[in-house]
C-alpha cells in the first residue's frame, strides 16, 4: 500500500471547470468517490478512495488506495 496521491486537472483544458464543479458537489453533499484504478497495462486494479479538497489555489481529490483481500497476510 502506498500513501496519498494528489489528483488535478489538466492546466488549461476545458474540463477544469467541471473537474472543481465535481469537488464543490462532493464537498457540499458530503461524498467521496469510490473508485478502481490500473496503473500499468497488465497490474492488478486497486480499490481507492477519492476525498474532495480545496486549497487555497484550486480544487483537488486526495486518492488512497484502500486495503482489499489481496492486501491481507497471515504471519
Amino acid at each position: 500500500m502506498n500513501g496519498v496521491d494528489v489528483v488535478l486537472p489538466v492546466k488549461g483544458s476545458k474540463n477544469e471547470r467541471a473537474f472543481a464543479a465535481i469537488v464543490n458537489s462532493m464537498i457540499e453533499t458530503h461524498k467521496v468517490l469510490l473508485a478502481k484504478i490500473i496503473e500499468r497495462k497488465n497490474a492488478m486494479p486497486k480499490l481507492v478512495v477519492l476525498y474532495p479538497h480545496i486549497s487555497k489555489r484550486q480544487p483537488i481529490l486526495y486518492l488512497v488506495q484502500l486495503p482489499t483481500n489481496e492486501d491481507l497476510r497471515d504471519f
